[in-house]
């Protein structure tokens, strides 16, 4: 069987899903697709959470490529600094970093995030850039006798305090690096 990499129980998303298994026989939608990106903010727009699997290192260790993460919509809070974001960058870009700053400029919102495992800021950009939030982490872990899964929630007052440990070890390390001690 093959898996979908964005999932949910829309009727327009399976007429997408068997459009694109004619084009591409991996099952296996990008969401770099402006069909998929569409799809995924009309979705939350109208409030539903989407499963997306993950790929990359930018978010080392806390996700390492493979995972399976819940976004959900931000209709109801700003987000706030430490949580994980799926938002476009500058270029357009969907991607999944964390927010280490946020702030106000003529009346604009912008977010800045920055991936766990890169040196540099993300550029900031507009509130309404950000598609939504991670909420929930789906750890797949593949033994020789079965397949095994680990959920974590990303709202629990831990995991919340391991994010403002990350943000702060960033934002330690950027302030060291400008003042040239490191």
């Amino acid at each position: 069987m093959k898996r979908i990499a964005l999932t949910c129980s829309s009727l327009c998303w399976q007429t997408l899903v068997d459009q694109k298994r004619s084009q591409n026989d991996s099952g296996v939608i990008s969401i770099r697709d402006q069909g998929a990106l569409d799809l995924i903010s009309f979705l939350l727009d109208q409030g539903r959470d989407i499963h997306i699997r993950v790929s990359g290192e930018s978010m080392r260790p806390t996700l390492l490529g493979g995972e399976t993460v819940q976004i959900a919509s931000l209709k109801t809070l700003r987000p706030g600094v430490g949580e994980l974001l799926l938002l476009y960058d500058q270029q357009g870009n969907p991607l999944i970093h964390r927010l280490v700053r946020r702030y106000s400029c003529q009346g604009i919102f912008y977010v800045q995030t920055q991936g766990d495992a890169c040196l540099a800021f993300d550029a900031p950009v507009p509130l309404r850039q950000v598609l939504g939030r991670v909420t929930h982490i789906l750890y797949h872990f593949k033994s020789s006798s079965s397949d095994l899964s680990r959920v974590t929630d990303l709202r629990t007052p831990t995991v919340r305090l391991k994010s403002y440990f990350i943000v702060a070890r960033q934002l330690a390390f950027f302030f060291l690096r400008r003042a040239g001690r490191v």
